[in-house]
């Protein structure tokens, strides 16, 4: 065994005055770093805590692991080892190296006190056939990603090792899937709408597709505009059908008139089917509610922000006299009508309050309301800069509660906290919805000291974009006995609101940033799903998720910037201000 002796000199623990800092990993999408020199090829290093997978491994918080890291002159001259050193880790101070293996939890007090740890070694000759082995222990004291970044200095030459390991603790743990994804269907590749069908096939007959009379709106082309966008919007919708996996898909016997057939993925695929992957097959007969023209005085529609012209029609077309009052509500700045064909959209087919005259903002048309009744002023604050030009008006009283304090709400005048979390993304079985474990475990874990606070469940909401998140979250939750709170997707709390308000972004990666913006999905990069997230609290609003990536949106960057200069986040390290569009204070 070549020499080694420790030398604690200011080389070793030199690295400018301010502390490194270990960025964000993202290792779904980009692998992980190994050396930054691979010239330096006749001493062997070699990797600590290596993947499982194409993921790190999974440790158990407050436990103690270690891994050991073998160094090998290959060569027939000795090569001086000048330092070994853990540069970096995060969360800090979370890895120690050794000469010796760690003891093991349960060994005795005598064995623990004569074990030395250190984040540095140093001034070591390595000599052939005679490998040196080195430990690198973790400690983890909080869910979420373990990183560090060991250097191994010779004379001139760095090379670097890195060590990544994912916390979790019972919440995750029993959440974790042994089923690994596999889908029947080919993976989506290209990011291209589909073109165009010229034609459609009726009962063997062939019919063309209607022209759309692109311009504006007038008694004479209505019809036909609408007629012409909706058999788009169905063609396209047939194309998207066939690339359903519809194996094992089986029809359930709902109601007297209603069946139900279970489709895995079509609610991520289709965002306003809100209540789950359901289609429902309905007999409408004689048993329908009908009323005469000329009913009603007064015709109230509400959320109209989210429904195409079409879609209005209906209830509007054989209920309205020439003297009945319609009144649109909705939020143009919120969720729209989901609508696929783009040249459909394009042509018309589009939320209501998008086209004229609404879109003009003549006050003989359109009013807008600026009086909020719902969120306190520090909730309202970013979207009404964001969305209204700050006009919106915040009429709640702005105390909050003393039983907040339960989750170390750093700045009792901002009730918005940011819990930053680097988790993994996963997906189970055939199913091709997503989820966040350590997310989950870090939701219910906020829903519990809350609790412990006097907090009511019926006043406490969960947002998850994802379905496969919501089920893991009411999944935990029911092991907790706490089955009151209600846990959904953006579309299921339009409308709704809730004093305590907590949004799992899921995401950690961005590797699939371009599939999520294709189809649609999530809540990054979707400013409307945005403005409804954080727009639903009315006395506290707190959101989790990777900083790192959320700072891949304009508008969830703006929302950490906002938390980070009020003193409100807390978790894992925030990315550096060059990084993205974040600019922190910090």
């Amino acid at each position: 065994m070549g020499t080694y002796l420790r030398n604690h000199s200011d080389y070793e623990f030199s690295c400018a005055n301010d502390k490194p800092q270990v960025e964000f990993m993202d290792f779904q999408n980009d692998g992980v770093p190994t050396h930054c020199d691979p010239s330096f090829g006749h001493v062997l290093i070699t990797v600590p805590f290596p993947f499982n997978g194409s993921k790190p491994n999974f440790v158990l918080v407050g436990g103690t692991y270690s891994d050991s890291i073998t160094i090998q002159n290959t060569s027939s001259e000795s090569e001086f080892l000048f330092a070994i050193r853990i540069y970096a880790s995060s969360p800090e101070n979370s890895f120690f190296s050794s000469i010796n293996r760690p003891p093991a939890d349960d060994a005795n007090e005598e064995a623990k006190k004569a074990f030395v740890s250190s984040v540095s070694l140093g001034d070591i000759t390595l000599i052939r056939g005679n490998p040196l082995t080195i430990w690198l222990t973790c400690m983890p004291k909080d869910i979420g990603l373990h990183t560090s970044i060991v250097h191994f200095s010779f004379g001139d030459v760095l090379t670097i090792r890195v060590a990544l390991l994912l916390a979790d603790d019972n919440v995750s743990k029993a959440l974790s899937s042994d089923k690994p994804y596999y889908s029947r269907c080919p993976q989506l590749t290209n990011f291209e709408y589909a073109p165009i069908v010229p034609c459609i096939h009726e009962h063997g007959v062939i019919k063309q597709r209607f022209s759309v009379p692109f311009g504006d709106l007038s008694m004479t082309n209505y019809l036909q505009t609408f007629m012409s966008l909706l058999r788009m919007e169905q063609d396209n919708l047939k194309e998207l059908m066939k690339s359903y996996d519809m194996h094992d898909v089986s029809i359930k016997t709902g109601t007297k008139h209603h069946c139900f057939i279970q489709l895995p993925g079509l609610a991520e695929r289709r965002p306003s089917l809100i209540r789950g992957d359901n289609i429902i097959a309905a007999y409408v007969g004689r048993h329908s509610q009908t009323y005469k023209v000329r009913h009603f005085t007064h015709i109230f529609l509400d959320d109209a922000g989210q429904v195409s012209e079409p879609e209005t029609m209906i209830p509007l077309s054989g209920l309205c006299a020439r003297d009945t009052v319609v009144v649109l509500a909705g939020d143009p700045m919120q969720l729209g009508p989901v609508v696929y064909c783009k040249e459909a959209e394009k042509g018309g087919l589009q939320r209501l309050l998008d086209s004229k005259p609404y879109k003009t903002g003549k006050s003989d048309y359109v009013t807008q309301l600026m009086r909020n009744y719902r969120c306190h002023l520090a909730i309202l604050a970013l979207p009404s800069k964001l969305f209204y030009s700050g006009e919106l008006i915040a009429h709640k009283d702005d105390k909050v509660p003393l039983i907040y304090d339960h989750i170390g709400l750093p700045n009792r005048l901002f009730p918005v906290l940011f819990v930053g979390v680097q988790g993994c993304n996963e997906m189970e079985s055939s199913d091709p919805s997503w989820f966040n474990m350590i997310e989950v475990s870090k939701v219910v874990s906020l829903i519990g000291k809350l609790r412990s606070g006097g907090v009511r469940e019926a006043d406490i909401g969960v947002i998850a974009p994802f379905r496969l998140q919501v089920y893991k979250i009411k999944q935990a939750l029911k092991e907790l006995d706490m089955t009151d709170l209600k846990v959904g997707n953006v579309e299921q709390f339009v409308g709704e609101e809730r004093e305590i308000m907590i949004v799992s972004t899921v995401r950690t990666t961005v590797k699939f940033n371009e599939f999520d913006n294709f189809l649609n999905l999530g809540i990054l990069n979707n400013h409307r799903s945005f403005n409804v997230a954080i727009s639903r609290a009315k006395s506290l609003l707190i959101i989790v998720g990777n900083p790192y990536i959320i700072t891949k949106d304009w508008h969830w960057s703006r929302l950490l910037k906002h938390c980070d200069e009020n003193g409100s986040y807390q978790g894992c390290p925030l990315p550096p201000p060059d990084n993205g569009s974040y600019q922190g204070s910090s």
